[in-house]
């Protein structure tokens, strides 16, 4: 099992739509690029598993959460500002190509 487990909670199935699939690809790259390199990603379709929601206290999407390691941390809505969402799930940002981190 992974040392580093995430969930994205969508209101669509990345394979059936178009903007779930860009929102979650979206959250793929900055993982790969902040996350260590095991992680774990779990995609939840609340349309189709609204209990699962409810239970895990998803009231918008898209949300990302950081379940493991602890503390649980959530980013809600857009993933596009990589130094808005990396700090909030207690992710470093990675250094850009200058050496500067972006």
């Amino acid at each position: 099992m992974s040392q580093y487990l995430f969930r994205l909670y969508l209101n669509a199935d990345p394979e059936d739509s178009d903007r779930a699939c860009q929102i979650r690809d979206q959250v793929v790259y900055l993982l790969q690029s902040a996350a260590p390199p095991e992680f774990e990603l779990e995609v939840i379709n609340v349309l189709a598993d609204p209990d699962r929601a409810e239970a895990d206290g998803i009231l918008a999407t898209p949300t990302l959460v950081k379940i493991k390691p602890s503390p649980v941390q959530q980013v809600i809505g857009s993933f596009s500002d990589p130094s808005r969402v990396l700090p909030a799930l207690e992710l470093a940002q990675p250094p850009a190509e200058n050496g500067k981190r972006v």
